[in-house]
């Protein structure tokens, strides 16, 4: 059976999914080259099928994600465009009552008009900021003759226990027969809702998959047990539903998932609006946490390590209308930042013109105080993760749920310093995390979850994880490879078809060359993991400056290295021994590496096996040659673009940058001498 996956808010993607195979994830940042970019239409589903190699004349049905009430954007709607549609659930799905069914209708048409205007206000916003968005239209206001909308309810049918406002306490006072019901609760009347897709002239049956439902689908059906805790979190959530828009707790046993609470959790939120008060840009919750090493955690606040309905900040949001306006997904960030400003008065700090916060600077890592902040947010954000981590721990246990494993989805998990902490710090002794975390996964887990819970197809557990299980994206072809050869060598580069260009590379990186490394299928997700590379030698301190300035990037962000995994207990502790997906942090505890080792003396580490190919021969080749068989590894992209995803693209950016040599599937090229 043949399912598309489609996500369609923000990283929006398409996966194809065949008989639970997935041949393929098309990521639309990386064809559009707007970072994050949204909106899925009939060309990115056509694309997306030619990539993998099928038809859509013989996809069987189409699961979409919800978008946590963002409404849904048919641009051409004659092409694309599905709606509600009761009469035809898929099997496996199980419809709610007819009143309920009822008000479910009467709500979503009252909210249309809200709906066009929500879009038409985040493009105007999109343009404004400088943003490129995916839409033929982003230039000019929606011609709603050609285009609609649709606003689907997050979480319409969720028990009436989800809307009570749990806090962790509370939550661990629950009778254990209680807990055994939810954890029995059906998990696609908590939101699953039957479609009609009209997709290029075909009408098709699909079904809506909640936020984070397809989070959780996304890792516990791509790892390696078949029982599993489940936590997610995401960043952001609509307001007016229950709260498994921020989060979930959930468990995997088979080939079903059952997501019995919300966990309320909004510490992706409580980052990002930190991040955002030091005017950090971009990449906002990866900068802090990598800014946090610089700074001592002296602002951590105890009482923050509850969920949203924890009542620390009532009294103080008042103050902070001057601040923006910040609601429960933002009220962590809030308190925090006020206690922040208190402690900058006692000690006489000469704060002026903050956004909230600092004078503009050029250094953000040279001034104390942000530094402290960002290093105390880190704290909080770590300290939240793991109470909702035993949390969801102690209330398995009371259910009589017992497993050694862990998930963790949704953009929260790209935190690899609090993944590494929740690995040596509770009774887990395996924590997943996949290479598609954020909502580029999305699509994944809702076609698995269709898959795998609904149509009730057998789930089995792959055997282990290694890098190349994130090379899902299109493989360009010979022919695209020898066009971009054609083209180095009119301009003026040397070209070579080599026999062993992992070993070629190996020798360039150890003579202190930074290359531009392009292999096979481009990787999913936000890390770069041997697909579209760029690498430097990591035993040479100067390189961290060196790559940074080659991708534009702030002069204190730090770089990750790749070593093989049979020798990564040599030079990093205190974190999982197999870290495929350079999710976890260690300790490094070899002087060897200053290039890929933090302030703190961590990494950012992946590793790697014989699976992934030439990205391991060439690590094998460093070896050979003596050296230690690790290399500075990070994403092939200038500042502010997605990683790049073809060929082309790739030379281009070689040509403009400071690289010194390029490897393209084994074409090789190189800068004549000046």
């Amino acid at each position: 059976m043949l399912i598309l996956g489609l996500h369609m808010g923000h990283d929006a993607s398409v996966t194809v999914l065949d008989d639970g195979r997935i041949l393929g994830v098309y990521e639309k940042e990386r064809h559009t080259g707007a970072r994050h970019d949204f909106f899925v239409n009939a060309d990115d589903i056509e694309t997306a099928c030619r990539m993998f190699g099928v038809q859509v004349a013989d996809v069987d049905s189409i699961a979409v994600t919800s978008s946590q009430g963002v409404p849904f954007f048919f641009e051409s709607h004659d092409r694309f465009r599905f709606k509600v549609d009761w009469a035809r659930p898929i099997p496996g799905l199980t419809l709610p009552a007819p009143n309920m069914i009822g008000w479910y209708d009467k709500t979503s048409e009252a909210r249309e008009s809200w709906a066009r205007k929500r879009l038409e206000e985040t493009l105007a916003r999109g343009l404004q900021d400088g943003e490129v968005l995916g839409v033929p239209g982003r230039s000019r206001p929606i011609d709603w003759t050609e285009s609609s909308a649709l606003y689907a309810y997050e979480n319409p049918f969720a028990p009436k226990i989800w809307h009570e406002g749990l806090t962790f306490e509370t939550m661990r006072r629950a009778h254990p027969d209680g807990l055994a019901e939810l954890m029995s609760h059906r998990a696609e009347q908590t939101g699953c809702v039957p479609l009609s897709v009209s997709l290029l002239g075909r009408d098709l049956a699909g079904v809506l998959i909640p936020h984070h439902l397809a989070h959780a689908a996304s890792v516990y059906f791509t790892g390696t047990t078949e029982s599993a805790a489940i936590l997610t979190v995401d960043g952001t959530f609509d307001s007016g539903v229950a709260g498994m828009g921020m989060g979930l707790f959930a468990r995997g046993r088979g080939n079903k998932i059952s997501a019995f609470l919300p966990n309320f959790l909004t510490s992706a939120n409580f980052f990002f609006g930190v991040a955002a008060a030091l005017r950090l840009t971009g990449e906002l919750p990866g900068k802090l946490m990598g800014l946090s090493s610089y700074g001592d955690r002296r602002f951590f606040r105890p009482e923050l390590l509850e969920n949203a309905n924890s009542g620390y900040s009532k009294d103080i949001l008042p103050e902070w209308h001057r601040f923006g306006k910040f609601n429960k997904t933002l009220r962590s960030a809030a308190y925090f930042l006020h206690r922040c400003l208190e402690a900058a008065a006692e000690e006489k700090l000469p704060i002026n013109n903050w956004h909230l916060g600092l004078a503009e600077i050029d250094d953000i890592s040279t001034d104390r105080y942000a530094v402290d902040i960002a290093a105390s947010a880190q704290a909080v954000f770590e300290g939240q993760m793991l109470a909702g981590v035993e949390t969801l721990r102690d209330l398995l246990a009371k259910a009589g749920e017992h497993t050694d494993t862990l998930c963790l989805a949704g953009g929260g998990a790209l935190n690899c310093v609090s993944n590494a902490r929740i690995f040596r710090e509770t009774a887990y002794r395996t924590v997943q995390v996949p290479p598609w975390v954020a909502d580029q996964g999305l699509s994944i887990g809702s076609a698995l979850f269709v898959h795998h819970h609904l149509l009730d197809n057998p789930f089995a557990p792959r055997a282990e994880l290694s890098s190349i299980d994130a090379r899902l994206g299109p493989e360009p072809d010979a022919g695209a490879v020898r066009r971009v050869a054609e083209a180095a060598r009119a301009r003026g580069l040397i070209v070579d078809e080599l026999v062993d260009a992992a070993g070629a590379v190996a020798g360039d990186i150890l003579n202190d060359k930074v290359v531009a490394w392009f292999d096979g299928r481009s990787e999913i997700g936000p890390r770069a993991l041997g697909g579209r590379s760029i690498l430097a030698n990591p035993a040479k301190a100067e390189n961290w400056g060196r790559v940074n300035r080659i991708k534009n990037r702030e002069a204190w962000r730090p770089f990750a290295p790749a070593m093989l995994a049979e020798t990564a207990t040599q030079m990093i502790e205190g974190a999982p021994a197999r870290s495929p997906f350079m999710l976890f942090t260690g300790s490094v505890t070899s002087d060897a590496i200053p290039a890929v080792t933090h302030v703190d003396k961590t990494a950012r580490y992946q590793t790697v096996t014989e699976a992934d190919g030439a990205f391991h021969d060439l690590l094998v080749a460093m070896r050979d040659r003596g050296a230690p068989p690790v290399t500075m590894n990070t994403s092939l992209n200038d500042r502010g673009e997605p990683i790049i995803e073809s060929p082309e693209r790739a030379l281009a950016f070689f040509e403009t940058a400071a690289f010194d040599t390029a490897c393209f599937n084994g074409t090789y090229v190189v800068r004549k001498p000046s």
